[in-house]
């Protein structure tokens, strides 16, 4: 098993596509899906043409396609309190996706609460202090807004 390729095959008494991906999580987590799809020649033909490499071998027709994800990169969303109000920062997401609060800081020493993370997202909402993280369940916003005392805060988050 290879991780992000599909092997596609064709034999002359047998038409059928299987694949197996593996894919890591941004929690570490390893996912691995199977599949075998019988479908008409003519599709499997279609197909095989568009995979990147052909390897040929008596009534076998073997081939490999790159299978790209849809990964997004991070964005970073910032926001801030003060005397007039909250100023959110807000991304968009496509799917789940993890925020994690990267700054939270107040303009008076030793604030009591500390400041924090204000997270508002598709399945999650609550306080991130500095550094944790949370996972959201599927696509719409994040919204950042700051926590905290003091007459200014800043907060910054990562979304990925």
């Amino acid at each position: 098993m290879r991780s992000s390729f599909a092997k596609c095959s064709a034999k002359a008494s047998q038409i059928a596509i299987r694949g197996c991906f593996q894919i890591t999580t941004p929690t570490m987590e390893t996912l691995v899906s199977c599949y075998k799809m019988d479908i008409p020649s003519l599709v499997v033909m279609s197909f095989l043409m568009a995979c990147t490499s052909v390897a040929r071998s008596d009534d076998n027709v073997t081939s490999k396609a790159v299978v790209k994800t849809n990964v997004q990169p991070a964005q970073v969303i910032s926001a801030t309190l003060d005397k007039t109000g909250q100023h959110p920062g807000t991304a968009p997401v496509k799917g789940p996706a993890t925020v994690t609060c990267t700054k939270a800081v107040s303009d008076i020493p030793r604030p009591q609460p500390i400041p924090s993370c204000s997270i508002v997202a598709p399945g999650y909402s609550g306080q991130l202090n500095k550094g944790q993280s949370a996972g959201t369940s599927g696509a719409g916003t994040v919204t950042l807004n700051c926590n905290g005392q003091g007459n200014v805060l800043s907060c910054s988050a990562t979304v990925q």
